[in-house]
C-alpha cells in the first residue's frame, strides 16, 4: 500500500511532485488527469519492480469497480505524455502487470525549497541595486492610477463592495482542475470529476452558473477555447484512444 509521505521524484526531463500532485517536464506542467497521475505515482514509487494489475486497480481505483480496460487506456495516455524523450518508461510484463523502467532519483524537497528561496533573494537584491528609481516611479504611477480608479469606482458604484483576492470560485469535494479563461474573460472552462468521471464544465468568471458540457462512460478533460470563444476543443478517451 502507498504511504501518506509525499516525495519529489526525477526521471529524465521530468519531475513528479507528489506534494502538489503535478508532473513537470523541464519546469512546464504536463496536463494529466488525476487517475493517470495516480497511476504514474504508483509505478514510480515501485520503480524497477513489476506492479500487478490487481494492485494498480486497488491503488488507483480503491472505491470503484472498474475493469482492466481502464488501466490499459490510462497506461496508453501516460505513455503518450512521457513520449518524445527517447526512453520507454512504461514496460508491459505480459500476464503480470507493468514496470517503470526509467532511472528514478528521489529529491529532497527541503533542498529544492532552499534553492528557490536563494534564487528569489538574489534576484530581489540585484533588482533593488539596478532598478530602484524605475521601480519607485512605476509604483508611484500605479498608485496614482489606483487612486483615480478607486475614486471613479466609488462615484459610479457607491453601493458595491470591494472584492478580495484570491477568490475561491468552486467548492466541491471532487477534483476541479485545468481551468482556462475564455478570450473575453467572461467564462471559465474546467475539468471536474464531480459526476464520477472527468468531464468538461463551464461557469461564469465569478463561479456562478456552472454547467456540465460533456457526459458519457469515458473521461473528457483539458478543454481549450477557440480564438473567438464560441467553441471548445477537448481530449477524450471515449473511443478507447485519447
Amino acid at each position: 500500500m502507498r504511504t501518506a509521505t509525499k516525495h519529489l521524484y526525477e526521471f529524465g526531463p521530468f519531475r513528479l511532485d507528489t506534494y502538489r500532485r503535478v508532473l513537470l517536464r523541464d519546469g512546464q506542467i504536463v496536463a494529466l488527469t488525476p487517475k493517470v497521475l495516480d497511476l504514474l505515482t504508483v509505478l514510480v514509487e515501485n520503480s524497477g519492480h513489476v506492479v500487478p494489475k490487481d494492485e494498480l486497480l486497488s491503488e488507483v481505483w480503491p472505491d470503484t469497480v472498474v475493469d482492466e480496460g481502464n488501466i490499459n487506456r490510462n497506461i496508453s495516455t501516460l505513455r503518450r505524455a512521457l513520449a518524445d524523450v527517447g526512453t520507454d518508461y512504461i514496460e508491459t510484463v505480459p500476464k503480470r502487470g507493468y514496470r517503470f523502467a526509467g532511472e528514478v532519483r528521489e529529491v529532497d524537497a527541503r533542498v529544492v525549497l532552499e534553492r528557490v528561496t536563494r534564487a528569489r533573494v538574489t534576484i530581489e537584491e540585484e533588482s533593488d541595486r539596478r532598478a530602484v528609481w524605475p521601480l519607485v516611479a512605476a509604483a508611484l504611477g500605479i498608485a496614482l492610477i489606483g487612486v483615480f480608479l478607486g475614486v471613479r469606482h466609488t462615484f459610479s458604484h457607491p453601493s458595491s463592495s470591494k472584492l478580495r483576492y484570491p477568490l475561491r470560485l468552486t467548492n466541491n469535494p471532487a477534483n476541479d482542475l485545468l481551468p482556462k479563461w475564455s478570450p473575453l474573460g467572461s467564462r471559465i472552462v474546467f475539468t471536474s470529476n464531480r459526476g464520477g468521471m472527468n468531464a468538461i464544465y463551464v461557469m461564469r468568471s465569478d463561479g456562478s452558473d456552472v454547467k456540465k458540457l460533456t457526459s458519457g462512460s469515458a473521461e473528457d478533460f483539458e478543454a481549450s477555447w477557440s480564438p473567438d470563444g464560441s467553441n471548445l476543443a477537448f481530449t477524450s478517451g471515449r473511443d478507447g484512444n485519447s
